[in-house]
């Protein structure tokens, strides 16, 4: 009456058939965009892959360096501002966390 229309079980999937050599490990490197590698099958760069390359900035060793500086100075800066607000604030928050005790 009714044709099956795939494998059941618990292994079956509900998508619809995996061949037997997808296994999970690599069903995650096609989903997270990995597999390249040893293990996986080797594909060449796409020509999407080789404008952005071309795009991209290249910067030496000590620029990096600079730019590494800039952005510790500009996280220093705005932990000293954090710390500033807090206290200025910290007689009132003290008096909500003790209200309940």
């Amino acid at each position: 009456m009714s044709s099956p229309l795939g494998p059941k079980g618990a292994g079956a999937s509900r998508t619809g058939a995996v061949p037997a050599s997808d296994s999970g490990l690599d069903r995650l490197r096609n989903l997270f965009g990995g597999g390249g590698g040893i293990l996986g099958p080797h594909r060449g760069p796409s020509d999407e892959e080789d404008e952005e390359d071309e795009s991209m900035l290249r910067m030496s060793f000590l620029e990096h360096l600079e730019e590494l500086r800039t952005r510790i100075i500009r996280i220093m800066i705005g932990i000293v501002v954090a710390m500033g607000i807090s206290l200025t604030f910290c007689d009132p928050l003290w008096r909500v966390v003790v209200q309940p005790a």
